[in-house]
C-alpha cells in the first residue's frame, strides 16, 4: 500500500514489478535500515506531481495489494497466528491441571 515518509511517496509494488518501478523517474530503493527491501520504493515529489503520475503509482500499489501473492501471505500469517494462540491456550490449560 502507498504512504508518505518525509517528502517521499512510499510505494509497495511487490517484487514482480520492482525492477520496472525502479526504472521510473524519481523512484529509488527504500533503504531505511541499510538493507533495501525488494518491492518497496520511495518516489520523490517530482515523480507524483501530476494526477497522472500519482494515479500510475496508486494503481501499481493497489494492484499489488489485491494480488494473489499478498492474499497467500495473509492466509499464511493468519493460520500461523492461530497456531500460536492455540499453543498458549493449551499451555494455560495444562498449567491449571
Amino acid at each position: 500500500m502507498p504512504g508518505v515518509r518525509k517528502n517521499d511517496f512510499v510505494a509497495r509494488v511487490g517484487s514482480e514489478r520492482h525492477d520496472e518501478a525502479l526504472g521510473q523517474a524519481h523512484a529509488r530503493l527504500m533503504d531505511i535500515t541499510g538493507r533495501p527491501m525488494r518491492g518497496f520504493l520511495f518516489v520523490g515529489p517530482e515523480g507524483v506531481r501530476t494526477d497522472a503520475q500519482l494515479m500510475k503509482w496508486l494503481n501499481w500499489c493497489t494492484s499489488y495489494a489485491a494480488s494473489d501473492q499478498v492474499q497467500e501471505k495473509s492466509k499464511r500469517r493468519t493460520s500461523s497466528q492461530g497456531r500460536a494462540a492455540n499453543k498458549k491456550t493449551a499451555k494455560r490449560k495444562s498449567s491449571r491441571s
